[in-house]
């Protein structure tokens, strides 16, 4: 698992899968705040490249939380469909994220490809994709709404973790 790049020349190199997965994300104040987040949008898009690079195995082989520590990653790493994982433990994040944005990608696919996710390897492929492509990837799982109270926000439940995505307007529009 390769975990630097270069870009225009310069050299960036990462810790480990919890830095990439950290420094990889949009900026936010809470990350910037808690130190976590990339120096510069150079560094974020070098954190992407590394990111997109790795393996679904890596992801999984190297949980954020390790299994020994947390009962959540236990619980998740456990529950993964392990026929599923074999199929696709060898795809790159890059892979995983045009596989699910294909137009020929369909719901019953989505589902099944679910089953062998962990958190890290679907929050990473997350952090792959812009805000649109999320939205097409909420409505190619056609996913059934799961309404908090407000009754606003979608979930999609893959690999046992549960996803939330801001109900967008063409979302609204059309009924789902």
């Amino acid at each position: 698992m390769k975990l630097s790049t270069v870009l225009h020349g310069q050299t960036f190199s990462f810790s480990s899968v919890k830095e990439v997965l950290a420094k990889a994300n949009e900026e936010k104040s809470g990350d910037i705040l808690a130190g976590l987040a990339a120096a510069s949008g150079l560094e974020r898009i070098a954190a992407k490249v590394v990111l997109s690079e790795f393996l679904v195995s890596d992801l999984r082989e190297n949980p954020v939380v390790p299994y020994e520590d947390d009962e959540v990653t236990r619980m998740i790493q456990d529950g993964v469909d392990e026929e599923v994982y074999r199929r696709i433990r060898g795809w790159t994040m890059a892979q995983l994220r045009e596989y699910i944005l294909d137009y020929n990608t369909t719901e019953q696919d989505l589902k099944t490809l679910s089953r062998g996710l962990t958190a890290e390897v679907i929050a990473g492929v997350c952090k792959l994709m812009s805000n649109l492509d999320l939205i097409y990837a909420l409505h190619t799982a056609a996913a059934q709404p799961c309404y908090r109270q407000c009754g606003r926000d979608h979930g999609i439940t893959a690999g046992g973790t549960q996803l939330w995505l801001r109900r967008c307007s063409f979302g609204a529009q059309s009924g789902q």
